[in-house]
């Protein structure tokens, strides 16, 4: 098909199942809102499910497209494409240690 950003999807908004994590549908910003005004288009088949459901679903074919987290190791094991953001909606989701405040009291070089 030859996609390589997300805008060349709009051609196919009325036909792909496009899997999504819960949460992005209700998302300030970044969300479904935010994108339909980025990116001018809508899809009419959208699956609304847990974010480790969408991988799932994408491997077995349920879901044609799946709105996923670039940092998701998935990514590579599924061998799946990542369209480029060509409109920029999306922040860069960077991985990143975090450790709490009684761990950083307790080895003050982290």
């Amino acid at each position: 098909l030859g996609l390589e950003k997300v805008s060349d999807l709009e051609e196919y908004a009325d036909t792909f199942k496009v899997g999504v994590d819960n949460s992005w549908l209700e998302r300030e910003g970044d969300g479904y809102d935010g994108f339909v005004q980025t990116y001018g288009f809508d899809f009419d088949n959208l699956y609304p499910m847990a974010i480790g459901l969408v991988y799932t679903a994408i491997a077995n074919e349920e879901i044609d497209v799946a709105l996923g987290y670039s940092t998701d190791g998935r990514i590579i094991s599924e061998d799946l494409k990542v369209l480029e953001d060509d409109r920029h909606l999306f922040p860069p989701y960077d991985a990143s240690p975090v450790a709490t405040n009684e761990i950083r009291a307790r080895y003050p070089d982290l």
